[in-house]
């Protein structure tokens, strides 16, 4: 199995309807959470609620190296964009911050923790205590909300079916009460989700694979949408039960850095052994043509590697244009979750790598 996200098993089919609910209890400071059908509709209900608290237009500072799509709701909503630039750590250029600041008041900073690396949250919550803003840690590549302890956001979004074979669902976990009045229902079971799952085993369909940056620039009207009450229950045991699923991620990636270390031409986009569980394993390449003829050789008969999806349309023409699409340009994400056969997927990769043009 060498997608990007695990597929639901017979085992995975038993939690379903088996296994008793495990209870999500929240770290010391935290006081309420909620469910959310995904990861952009819960940014976008978190700056809805803070616009309606401050009654005017607000200002919404993200990395420029944001997915484009993720943005879509937030589009739609009485805030501004504003994207800063990241160091070489992935973690935000808090000095141009800081100056940027000085034209755009930031309302709320928005720090991602990139493919599980959960750091420098305590230099973001001291940058929005002195800003007065709110403080967003987008956790969507992080495994759980117990895989670290060390939160400093006021909210923290989540999203479980980048991680577990799950339909798409978002946790949202705040200091403070969510106060969503929207009104909410227990939501539909997922039948074609489940559909789609047994779809997926009796007829694989490869999707093609074409290297290239893509913008993304579509707005959607949100709507509260509630999760059914089921999956709600599933997530939550998956989410205290992560550890082992974790500690094959982490298996994965040095068993592939292990051998990614012997070939020229590429690093690791990050320290990833620094990492709990890394969502996906980055190798950024010297260049976008190795980067390119490598996507290429990786890819030609069974897809091993993705680009990121894309970028924010916002973004062009401005000061963080250019580093943004040097990452897209220059880097390979290879797959890696639980369910993957490591011993296969590095008999596969080793044959590849030995490509004479590689």
């Amino acid at each position: 199995m060498f997608g990007l996200i695990p597929s639901l098993y017979s085992s995975d089919i038993k939690r379903w309807f088996r296994d008793k609910e495990k209870s999500l209890t929240l770290r010391e400071g935290y006081e309420d959470y909620c469910w959310s059908s995904g990861g952009a509709e819960a940014l976008a209900t978190i700056c809805k609620h803070v616009a309606k608290s401050k009654k005017r237009e607000i200002n919404v500072y993200l990395p420029g190296y944001f997915c484009g799509q993720s943005l879509r709701y937030l589009r739609s909503l009485p805030v501004k964009l504003c994207f800063y630039p990241l160091d070489s750590a992935l973690l935000p250029d808090y000095a141009k911050i800081k100056a940027s600041h000085k034209d755009f008041s930031v309302d709320i900073f928005v720090h991602v923790h990139y493919f599980g690396s959960a750091a420098g949250q305590q230099t973001s919550r001291n940058l929005a205590n002195d800003l007065n803003a709110t403080l967003i840690e987008d956790c969507a590549h992080v495994i759980s909300p117990y895989a670290l302890t060390d939160w400093k956001g006021d909210y923290l979004v989540f999203s479980p079916h980048k991680h577990f074979p799950l339909p798409k669902i978002a946790l949202v976990i705040s200091k403070s009460s969510l106060g969503i009045t929207e009104p909410q229902n227990a939501g539909i079971f997922p039948v074609f989700w489940f559909l789609k799952q047994i779809f997926k085993k009796v007829r694989y369909a490869r999707s093609p694979t074409q290297w290239g940056k893509v913008w993304a620039e579509k707005s959607e009207v949100l709507k509260f949408i509630d999760t059914n009450l089921l999956t709600q229950k599933v997530t939550s045991n998956y989410l205290c039960d992560f550890k082992n699923s974790a500690d094959q991620r982490s298996w994965n990636t040095t068993a592939l850095l292990n051998h990614f270390s012997l070939i020229s031409g590429w690093r690791p986009l990050q320290e990833l052994k620094k990492i709990t569980s890394p969502y996906l394993v980055g190798m950024l390449c010297e260049s976008e043509e190795i980067a390119k003829r490598r996507f290429n050789i990786i890819n030609e008969k069974s897809q091993f590697v993705m680009q990121w999806p894309d970028l924010p349309f916002e973004i062009k023409n401005t000061n963080v244009e250019d580093e943004s699409c040097l990452l897209v340009d220059r880097t390979l994400f290879f797959f890696n979750h639980q369910q993957i056969d490591t011993d296969c997927l590095l008999d596969e990769i080793v044959k590849l790598t030995k490509h004479k043009e590689f």
